[in-house]
């Protein structure tokens, strides 16, 4: 997924959102991950594996949009 924030193309907050369906096979969590880029240079950066266990994936894609909500309401 991609977030633009900004009209003038010198200014934009761009943002990238990833996450991982059980991707650690041993204890069954997810991991999910933003980006943040502003002027094309990188600012913000998360990668984490979740506290919980995620079923179905909606849940899983809810806690992500969540966390990379936070993240671009902090940065703005």
């Amino acid at each position: 997924m991609k977030l633009t924030y900004g009209v003038d193309h010198t200014d934009v907050l761009e943002g990238y959102t990833r996450s991982n369906y059980i991707g650690n096979l041993d204890n069954r969590k997810s991991t999910s991950g933003y980006i943040f880029m502003h002027i094309g240079t990188m600012i913000s950066w998360r990668s984490k594996l979740q506290d919980c266990i995620t079923f179905p994936t909606t849940k899983l894609e809810y806690i992500t949009t969540f966390e990379t909500t936070k993240e671009v309401i902090w940065l703005q």
